[in-house]
């Protein structure tokens, strides 16, 4: 028998039942993780309109605010692809909010490359705070943590070029 009849009197997948718990829980991840991000934040002496992917490269006293993925256990910024409607800036603000959690203000372009923009972005933290990685993101990443650019290894990023990009960008 692959069903059984439940206390409702209603078809329920014998994998399914005795754990409503479990599904409130998942719906209540799918409503965090579908949770809109706060409006786009860019610094209005740098307003651009360039389309394209995005990254927001966040410094404090000389460290960057790098999220390590759980797959692979290397650094990335966090950033992502953007759509046609919306601005690079846009972009890195939304996928910084979605990764990371933080309600950045995206300030100059540092760089670019093809179609994807590195961006100065700035938040409010304390410069001892780390943010933690948000629930929605627990399956991508394992964590965050400031670094210093100068004491990592091209190995230890994702993407080496945006170590090497980085170390070029950040004054001494």
């Amino acid at each position: 028998m692959k069903h059984r009849m439940d206390a409702n009197s209603s078809w329920t997948p014998r994998w399914l039942s005795g754990c409503r718990a479990g599904c409130v829980g998942l719906c209540a991840v799918a409503i965090i993780a579908c949770s809109p991000a706060p409006a786009c934040r860019v610094d209005p002496r740098f307003v651009d309109e360039r389309i394209g992917n995005a990254q927001c490269v966040i410094v404090d006293q000389g460290r960057v605010l790098a999220a390590r993925h759980r797959a692979s256990g290397r650094y990335d910024l966090p950033g992502g692809r953007g759509s046609a409607s919306e601005t690079a800036q846009c972009t890195a603000h939304r996928e910084t909010w979605e990764e990371i959690g933080l309600n950045v203000i995206v300030r100059r372009p540092l760089t670019g490359y093809g179609t994807s923009w590195l961006y100065e972005c700035s938040v409010a933290l304390e410069s001892t705070q780390t943010p933690v990685v948000p629930f929605r993101s627990k399956l991508e990443l394992a964590g965050l943590e400031w670094v210093d650019p100068s004491q990592q290894q091209p190995g230890e990023w994702r993407f080496p070029t945006q170590l090497r990009t980085i170390r070029r960008l950040l004054p001494d």
